[in-house]
Parts: structure tokens; sequence; C-alpha cells
């Protein structure tokens, strides 16, 4: 055996198996003697009687293997052009530690993805990052409206590099647990809240907005509104949901004449949108 790297070193003996003329491998576990990371020139010779056969053809190999398996990137934002509705998409990811390596220094990233409708994520990278320093991932105009897509991330080192016994096609890398996510935002906000004045009826309060346009929906449809109550206190609670159809809800069983502060908000796949501006309304 010898340093690969350094072409004035000499080859030393790691193992004689005069003892074992049977066994054909060997394995190195001798901290002493491996060093992680580092590459190393590898020869056998047979020996009997008469003496040592000359060396075969010797094999380099690095003192490492590939990464560990990372976490799952997560979302950083979407973003869709009101005027073009084109799209950009933002990820992130945690890096490895030094010890999640493999014993080779994380050189780089390559990040998969599908391509929506639930297909198969592609073996070929939609992204290779060389900068181990870089976190984040961001796609421009690559993705469509209201699809989800699935994205994995997996660490690179030397080892891969190399192409020592690990192709990325194969497989053999550790890609992440998938992110899906959908390209779309979550609704904008209600608009126009208030107490129509041709309905007073005793204990109640009847509540009508107006929806987010189409565009500010774009990417994933209102499932349902959320309406919040506040008594006076300053605190509002999730009073009752109504679905995305309706623009309308009744708060009954109040005191008559008494003053009640609402909010509403809408909500998608995404999540929830800003709460309206509060509207006081009174009971019947």
């Amino acid at each position: 055996m010898k340093d690969a790297t350094n072409l004035a070193a000499t080859w030393s003996t790691v193992y004689d198996g005069s003892t074992h003329p049977d066994v054909h491998n060997f394995t190195f576990q001798n901290a002493a003697i491996i060093t992680a990371g580092q590459t190393y020139s590898f020869r056998s010779q047979s020996r009997n009687i008469k003496g040592a056969s000359p060396a075969s053809t010797s094999i380099d190999i690095m003192a490492a293997t590939i990464p560990e398996k990372m976490a799952a990137p997560t979302r950083v934002s979407v973003v869709i052009n009101s005027s073009t509705l084109a799209t950009t998409v933002a990820i992130q990811w945690t890096a490895l530690s030094a010890a999640q390596s493999g014993g080779s220094p994380v050189t780089g990233y390559s990040i998969r993805r599908n391509n929506g409708y639930n297909t198969s994520i592609s073996t070929t990278p939609a992204a290779s990052i060389s900068d181990p320093a870089v976190l984040t991932r961001t796609f421009t105009s690559e993705l469509l409206i209201g699809v989800t897509y699935k994205i994995v991330i997996a660490a690179l080192n030397a080892v891969h590099v190399s192409n020592q016994f690990v192709a990325d096609n194969s497989g053999t890398l550790l890609y992440s647990d998938e992110l899906q996510i959908t390209v779309a935002n979550v609704p904008a906000q209600v608009t126009g809240l208030h107490q129509p004045t041709t309905n007073y009826v005793a204990g109640k309060i009847w509540l009508k907005w107006v929806a987010p346009s189409t565009f500010q929906t774009v990417g994933s449809a209102i499932s349902k509104y959320i309406i919040f109550r506040d008594v006076g206190s300053g605190v509002f609670y999730a009073l009752a949901e109504v679905p995305g159809t309706m623009l309308e809800f009744t708060d009954s069983n109040l005191v008559a004449g008494q003053l009640y502060n609402y909010k509403v908000s809408a909500s998608n796949e995404i999540g929830s949108g800003l709460e309206s501006v509060v509207f006081t309304g009174t009971a019947g």
C-alpha cells in the first residue's frame, strides 16, 4: 500500500498472508494506517518457497464512503408573477455535519424531482450544486402552477466525484425523503366584510364578504373560510368554518343590541391567508 497522492511515496506491506494462503481479501480497520478521505494505492503479490511474484496492477481507493442520507428539503417560498404567471419556487436544506460526510468533505448536492402529477422522481438530477455552502435552490419558470412536485436531495463528496464505485444514476447516492410542494400560495386577504342592513334578526348577525380574486387564489382553490369573533376583550377566536363556495355566515344566539367584532380568512391546501379587516356588527 502507498499514498496515491504522493508520487514520492514508497510501497509498504500492510498484510502478510503467509499463514493463511487461502484468504483472498483483507479489511483495513486500523486508524493508524488509514486516514479518512485519503486515497491509497494497493497491489498484491503471490509468494511461495521460491519467492514472490511480480506485483499486480495497482488500484486506487479512497478511504471514504458516500455521505449519509440528508433530511428532506423544506419550502421557502412560492411566487407567482401577477402579469405573466411565471413561477419562482425556492427550497432550502440543512447541511450534514462533518461526521456525516462519509470521511470526505461534502463537495455539493444533487437535486432530483418528478414532473408533477404523481409521477416517479427522475433519475436524472434536476440540478447539481458544486458549492457545499449553498443551501438553497430556486426553480425559476420551471414548475407549473397548481401542480404538486416531489423533490429529493443528496450530498456529494469526492467518492462520488471521482466515480469510485458510485454513479449518480445507479441509485447508490442516499437521497433524502421527499418534499412535496404545490406551486400555489395561500389565498389573499378577504375584503368587504360587512353586515347587510336589510336583514336584522333578533339575536343574530348576518355577515357577508368578498372572495379574493381568481389570480389571488391561483394554483389552489379556496377550500374554506374561517370566521373569527371577539366580544370586546380584544382576543379573537375561531368561531366557525364554511365551505369555500360560501361568502356569508349567520352568527346566532347573540345578545340583542350588543356589538361583536369579526374577521374572516380564506384557506386552501397551502394554508390560511391574512384575516380581513375587523368589522363590528350589532346583534338584532
